[in-house]
């Protein structure tokens, strides 16, 4: 199958490498950093890490726009163009760059100044990361096109490099120097990845140059024009997935973003599992928009849809009877918020992840993005609006709980409308699939009121493991056809 090249199964299983590596790094230095730091510290460093996306939103979005249509102009091999539109992002972004450092001060500075338990220079913690923020924003241009050139293999390998080189340095020198080790070490390797990002940018495309006479206005405001909804979606990001630990850190403390991090630390690996293997997809789904192959778009979708549900389920449900005895064992039952809440946290993440793929097949072919955007910031503002009103009713519940209703709604079911009225899919077709999908979140989310948690869990794991059977069984004659495709190839 032509769908299927060498490089998207390098990019797959470089990725699952680096993500391996990276996480087991991750379980290992958290109960060594703390160790030498206090929970406050780490929950600042927890808090810093999330605000990075919140001045996101200044990038205006150019750079998500610019990976698609330079992925477009190298099936045409149109040089120029490519020269054009790289100059016309870069060099607006390296004034948003500037502009971001002493922003990023003010709001990390702003968001811990209610938590007084912190003894360490807040200031040059900030300054730090600060700095780090704004060559984390140019070096993402840089990735934008060596991911249009299907690079993504080459940039797993290095990333899994500057993680065991980020390992070494905090097990040698946070005993000396404590959390401010963390924050050097985070400027360190982002200076080192944006030099090595840029080395390969010259080496892919060695008739590319940064010059400011290159800027072309027209060009940016292309770029800006859809990139601008990409920016006001990044914003509409903060706010549903990126809001808790800053709220948190506002209304009860730096300590209990320690503890919500920990808390669903396993759900967020597993929708990092799912969302590595379908990231690798966008620059082929760019290419098959530009060469109007519409039918291998719907084939990534249908089958995607069914594939990323199973994998979700049973991920989902395998990590929730597991959690809370891991996190006894890693770092303590303290750090644990409830199974109430991680099971919440649970269906809301089960429901972002079961929108990956429609909304990959619109950010890849730029599809209605203003109208997407627009719905997203509708939903950031909203839940921002039910977390204030009733986050005294409910406590931290109304956290998860506003998350997973909006997005179903905005980022789920509205996007699937978009994309399959866009493509001339059967729209009724497509969003009765999609409530099927949600269904089950839906059901363990009411249960959380009523039903005894452990019951709750495993009777998700019971439904998840019949649901998924009774899908790949559905799919049967197409895993035979797949499976005797590859034996085919393989004989010949």
């Amino acid at each position: 199958m032509n769908f299927f090249k060498r490089n998207i199964f390098k990019s797959i299983s470089t990725g699952y490498l680096v993500f391996l590596a990276t996480n087991i790094i991750a379980l290992i230095l958290t109960p060594y950093i703390l160790k030498y730091v206090e929970k406050e510290e780490f929950g600042l460093y927890i808090l810093c890490i999330d605000l990075f996306t919140w001045i996101g939103f200044l990038q205006f979005g150019t750079a998500k726009v610019l990976g698609p249509l330079v992925a477009i102009e190298r099936t045409k091999k149109n040089e120029k163009r490519i020269v054009t539109l790289f100059n016309s992002s870069f060099i607006f972004q390296l004034l948003m760059a500037i502009l971001i450092i002493p922003l990023f001060y003010f709001i990390a500075d702003y968001s811990a100044s209610n938590d007084n338990s912190i003894h360490v220079n807040k200031s040059l913690l900030f300054i730090l990361f600060a700095v780090a923020s704004g060559i984390q924003v140019l070096k993402q241009q840089l990735s934008e096109m060596l991911i249009a050139a299907k690079q993504m293999h080459i940039d797993n390998v290095l990333n899994l490099i500057f993680t065991i080189l980020r390992f070494v340095l905090v097990l040698l020198l946070i005993p000396f120097y404590g959390i401010t080790t963390v924050f050097g070490i985070y400027l360190l390797i982002a200076v080192i990845n944006f030099i090595v990002a840029y080395i390969r940018t010259k080496k892919v495309y060695p008739f590319l140059d940064i010059k400011f006479n290159l800027f072309d206005f027209k060009t940016f405001k292309t770029l800006l024009s859809d990139g601008i909804y990409f920016s006001l979606g990044s914003l509409a990001t903060i706010l549903i997935l990126k809001f808790d630990n800053f709220f948190l850190s506002r209304a009860l403390g730096l300590e209990f973003v320690s503890k919500l991090y920990i808390s669903i630390r396993l759900i967020l690996i597993g929708q990092k599992i799912i969302e590595i293997l379908f990231n690798n997809f966008r620059p082929y789904i760019a290419s098959f928009h530009g060469t109007k192959d519409n039918k291998k778009i719907v084939q990534f979708f249908h089958l995607g849809s069914k594939l990323n549900f199973v994998m979700a389920i049973l991920g989902i449900s395998f990590i929730l009877l597991i959690n809370k005895s891991f996190i006894r064992w890693w770092v303590g039952e303290s750090f644990y918020l409830g199974d109430d809440i991680v099971i919440l946290y649970a269906m809301f993440y089960l429901t972002y992840i079961l929108s990956q793929p429609v909304r990959i097949i619109m950010v890849s072919t730029l599809t209605k993005i203003k109208n997407a955007s627009i719905a997203r910031f509708i939903e950031g503002i909203l839940r921002v609006i039910i977390i204030y009103t009733l986050f005294t009713y409910t406590g931290i519940k109304i956290l998860p709980i506003s998350s997973f209703i909006l997005t179903a709604m905005f980022q789920y079911l509205y996007i699937t409308y978009l994309v399959s009225k866009t493509n001339h899919w059967q729209i009724k077709k497509e969003l009765i699939r999609s409530i099927v999908f949600l269904l089950l979140p839906i059901a363990v989310t009411l249960s959380t009121f009523v039903v005894d948690t452990k019951v709750i869990l495993w009777t998700f794991a019971l439904g998840a493991i019949l649901i998924s059977v009774a899908i790949i069984y559905s799919q049967k004659s197409y895993i035979i056809t797949f499976v005797n495709s590859i034996k085919k190839k393989r004989s010949e």
